[in-house]
């Protein structure tokens, strides 16, 4: 997520969160050297991550580039600056054509210390769907989650 921006590719809020477990990374190495890259390459591993973006939207909202925090202006801002890239180790290039993955936006609402409520999920398809559709078709293919 930190590679969201603006088209003309400046307008990015100065402040941005340091957490790094906010920016999910994966050690991985050629199967020659690491032993346990190769065996979970053979088992085809499942990889998931989770990188929270709050505090990344509420810094948009700050400096006037998100409109409000309601689903009504973070879904189409999404549309518009969520980015992603899947590389390989070697070579970003070399990704197999027949490699899939699954990615998905979902939201968490839940009350805060003190306050009664039950925890809600929310699933947003429509926004990795659009980003989809409107990427270019030499693309990996790539389903919604």
């Amino acid at each position: 997520m930190r590679s969201m921006r603006s088209e003309e590719g400046k307008n990015r809020p100065k402040k941005q969160n340091p957490d790094p477990l906010s920016s999910p990374f994966y050690f991985t190495s050629s199967t020659e050297v690491c032993d346990n890259c190769a065996s979970q390459e053979q088992q085809a591993q499942l990889i998931t991550s989770t990188t929270p973006i709050t505090s990344l939207l509420l810094d948009y909202a700050n400096i006037g580039q998100l409109g409000s925090m309601g689903e009504e202006d973070v879904e189409p801002f999404l549309i518009k600056n969520l980015k992603w890239r899947v590389q390989t180790v070697i070579d970003p290039r070399d990704l197999d054509r027949d490699h899939t993955m699954k990615l998905g936006i979902s939201r968490k609402m839940a009350p805060m210390p003190g306050q009664t409520g039950d925890v809600q999920y929310f699933f947003h398809p429509k926004i990795i769907e659009t980003i989809i559709d409107n990427s270019s078709p030499q693309m990996t293919p790539l389903t919604v989650q």
